[in-house]
This record gives C-alpha cells, structure tokens and sequence, in this order.
C-alpha cells in the first residue's frame, strides 16, 4: 500500500511539473521583416539588438517598420526593425507537454505492473512452501 502512495505522488508531481513546458523559438529579424505575423500580439519575447542588448517583454504592436514592447516596467518601448538583431519568444508546447506526461504516465504505470507481479510472484512461490513445510 505504501509503494502505491509514493507511485501516485510521483504520477501527481509529474503532472503539475509537466505543466509548464515551452519551446523556445530564436527568430533572425529577417524573418519578422518579411511576416510581421511571425510574432504576435501579448506573446512574451527577449529582443536582442544589434548593439547586444537584451530587453524581455510583451508585444503590443507590431509593423513591418517596427515593434512595440510592453517592458516588466510598465514602459512601452518602440523598436525600429534596423536596430533588432534577433528574437526569443517562449511559447507553451501543448503537444510537449501531453507527451511528456503520457510517458511519465506510462513510466509510473510500468514501475507498478513491475513492483505487483513481483509481490504475485513472491506470494505464489511462498504457497507451496508454506503448503509443503
């Protein structure tokens, strides 16, 4: 019974652990000149400019000249597409994220079947001896 206990918290931090999961995209500006739709609007992104510069945020305008980002500070900054030299974007990975807990669903599944045909096993070997003496 206790085994089963310890596979089911395993089987239940599994979940909430596997909620989580995101692709993370590197887009060359090149890409965003020529489809603006690549990003879209609220989509969290790191932009790094040409001069290395990082700045982390949620687009909230986007143009084949520019892109506007809502910065953590409140301030919303306008960025000229010359002066971007790439982009990060986090996007959450539905199809990651379901395989992920279908595996390790599996993989606790597979301890289990594994841990009662060792127990079925263990008590079907025991009966003739305790039968026999």
């Amino acid at each position: 019974m206790k085994t089963e206990r310890t596979l089911l918290a395993l089987f239940i931090l599994c979940i909430i652990g596997g909620t989580g999961c995101t692709s993370v995209s590197l887009l060359d500006i090149s890409h965003y000149k020529n489809d603006p739709s690549v990003l879209t609007d609220g989509e969290e992104v790191t932009l790094t400019t040409k001069d290395n510069l990082s700045y982390k945020g949620s687009v909230t305008n986007r143009n084949t000249d520019s892109l506007t980002l809502d910065l953590p500070s409140g301030e919303k900054r306008i960025f000229s597409v010359d002066t971007i030299s790439h982009f990060t974007s986090d996007k959450f990975s539905a199809a990651k994220t379901t395989g992920l807990v279908f595996a390790v669903a599996g993989g606790v599944a597979l301890v289990w079947v594994i841990v009662v045909t060792v127990t079925l096993v263990g008590v079907l070997v025991s009966i003739p001896i305790l039968i026999l003496g």
